[in-house]
């Protein structure tokens, strides 16, 4: 079972048709798609490497991370 944490940012609408959180178990090791608390941004990371960033408190949204392009750079 997934935490409860993880529950608020699971993305129901892109995981619609893929898979149920019901049934997940953190150790699973394909991706899924979360969607962030932060900034809101959708991003797939499966909930094995998801566990790992959060042990080791990274942060897991890539946009929040600044691995996104600045929407100023593109033309």
């Amino acid at each position: 079972m997934l935490t409860p944490e993880w529950m608020k940012e699971w993305s129901y609408q892109n995981n619609y048709l893929t898979c149920d959180p019901d049934e997940i178990m953190s150790s699973y090791a394909e991706d899924v798609w979360w969607k962030c608390g932060k900034c809101g941004y959708d991003y797939q990371m499966s909930p094995k490497n998801r566990s790992v960033y959060e042990m080791r408190h990274k942060i897991t949204c890539p946009k929040c991370k600044g691995l996104r392009r600045k929407v100023k750079y593109f033309f």
